[in-house]
């Protein structure tokens, strides 16, 4: 099991102003390599940024990890057909596709 530590730091709000210092700290344990996953996916030229792919990556391997971890639960029982639908996509996507 990978062992990850994710810190979400405000650095400024919508109306431009500086953010407040708040910040959440969360130790998240992944059964797959992350950083592969953002190289796959950044392999994929799905998105025209590199930083719009690894924000992609992270945050579909976090809401993955939830739904496999909860997909008894009926709320993600009825989505993880379509969630596994759109991960074969996602893994067939060559840029043509």
């Amino acid at each position: 099991m990978n062992e990850y530590h994710l810190t979400l730091t405000r650095v400024r709000e919508a109306n431009g102003q500086a953010g407040e210092s708040e910040s959440i700290h969360l130790d998240i344990k992944l059964h797959d390599e992350i950083y592969e996953i953002i190289d796959r996916v950044n392999g994929k030229n799905i998105f025209s940024e590199q930083a719009t792919a690894s924000e992609f990556a992270i945050g579909l391997k976090l809401f993955g990890e939830i739904i496999i971890k909860y997909r008894h639960t009926p709320l993600f029982n009825d989505f993880l057909p379509h969630f596994k639908s759109f991960m074969k996509k996602l893994k067939q996507y060559n840029g043509e596709n």
